[in-house]
């Protein structure tokens, strides 16, 4: 019987221990269930909003965006790939493609067009065919009457044009109000002159000379027996009787301008000896010598305007070796009027003058030296108005 009692009390016991355990495992769970708030939000509006919440609930969550650790600028450098893991990969061909050769790269495929330089342009230019040349008629030489000069009168024979030359396309003188007669008279008046004055040259030469002998080129001697007065007035002659036929030549293309025929070229050509001589009668003074060879220069000046109008087939040797006559000539130009130490002597012409400024620049020169030198010169050439 005591026994009896002792299990059911015991019975008893645990039976309200596990009801304690489960109640208190109850308690804790409603205590922790307490603890956590549900995350519900009421939101209370007005029926005229009730669109506008829709629409807004019907919007999609965006997610939150994660701090930037990095400036936009560092990030794309870092996306941006080096140029060592940049390489070219020719796309790879299709089985049909496979034994077709690859057509021949054209110079005018749209991948290749590039603007034209100018070398371009003018090696095409150059490529143009050129239709059939007319050759330059040369002018027939004669032979002056002076016995101590054997270098050639230039303008002793007419230069007559041919009809079929075609016109030049610039260097008419349109300034000017003057006819092709006008140009003609001036011509021939200053050819006239410039002959004079290389006679009046030459018989103070000839009267010098040793039974007037010449050199085997035709020029003439070394003026050796010549005091330094007469070397003076040689020197000056010379100087003023290639000014006159610098006017003459200008005249006589510029009257072919105006009948739209190309410029004679033959006639400046011919000049170029009596530069080479004028010279050895001026070397011995600076200022008459620095005024040569800047006439000389605005004589191959002048050569060059000539060429316009010409084929260029024909011309095209002449013209190449005037080009570099040219500037061998403008070159020798500022050697010499730096040697010229007297400013009142020194006289200073460009291209940029016609043939007439630039004679008119160069007599008050001339004269002042003349008068510093005594050389007994009386100036005879009256450049034209």
């Amino acid at each position: 019987m005591g026994d009896a009692f002792l299990k059911e009390a015991s019975h008893k016991e645990s039976h309200q221990t596990k009801d304690d355990s489960h109640k208190e495992a109850k308690e804790s769970s409603s205590q922790s269930s307490s603890s956590k708030r549900p995350l519900i939000v009421v939101l209370k509006y007005k029926k005229k909003n009730v669109k506008r919440v829709l629409r807004l609930l019907a919007l999609q969550q965006t997610p939150l965006k994660a701090p930037l650790q990095q400036t936009e600028r560092s990030v794309s450098l870092e996306n941006t790939p080096s140029p060592a893991q940049i390489t070219k990969k020719r796309p790879a061909p299709s089985d049909n493609s496979t034994n077709e050769p690859l057509p021949p790269l054209s110079a005018t495929s749209s991948s290749f067009k590039h603007p034209k330089t100018v070398a371009e342009k003018s090696v095409s230019a150059s490529r143009t065919p050129v239709g059939p040349a007319t050759p330059v008629k040369s002018t027939p030489m004669a032979r002056v009457t002076s016995n101590t000069s054997q270098v050639l009168t230039p303008g002793d024979s007419s230069y007559t044009p041919r009809s079929s030359e075609r016109p030049p396309t610039s260097q008419s003188d349109h300034t000017s109000n003057l006819t092709v007669s006008d140009y003609r008279r001036r011509y021939d008046t200053y050819v006239k002159l410039g002959t004079k004055l290389k006679h009046d040259r030459d018989a103070i030469v000839k009267s010098r000379m040793p039974n007037g002998s010449t050199k085997p080129d035709g020029s003439s001697a070394p003026t050796l027996n010549l005091t330094l007065a007469e070397k003076k007035l040689v020197a000056v002659l010379s100087l003023e009787m290639v000014m006159s036929y610098l006017i003459a030549f200008k005249s006589l293309n510029q009257g072919r301008y105006l009948e739209r025929k190309p410029g004679d070229v033959t006639v400046w050509e011919r000049l170029m000896p009596h530069f080479a001589e004028l010279r050895s009668h001026a070397r011995h003074f600076r200022p008459l010598e620095a005024m040569t060879v800047q006439l000389r220069a605005i004589c191959f000046e002048q050569m060059m305007a000539s060429f316009v109008g010409h084929d260029a087939e024909s011309v095209a040797s002449k013209l190449m070796v005037a080009t570099k006559q040219r500037i061998d000539a403008w070159t020798d130009v500022a050697n010499c009027v730096d040697a010229v130490n007297d400013s009142a002597l020194k006289i200073v012409v460009g291209p940029w003058l016609s043939v007439e400024d630039t004679v008119r620049t160069m007599l008050p020169t001339v004269r002042r030296w003349n008068e510093r030198e005594n050389a007994g010169w009386e100036q005879e050439l009256q450049p034209p108005k």
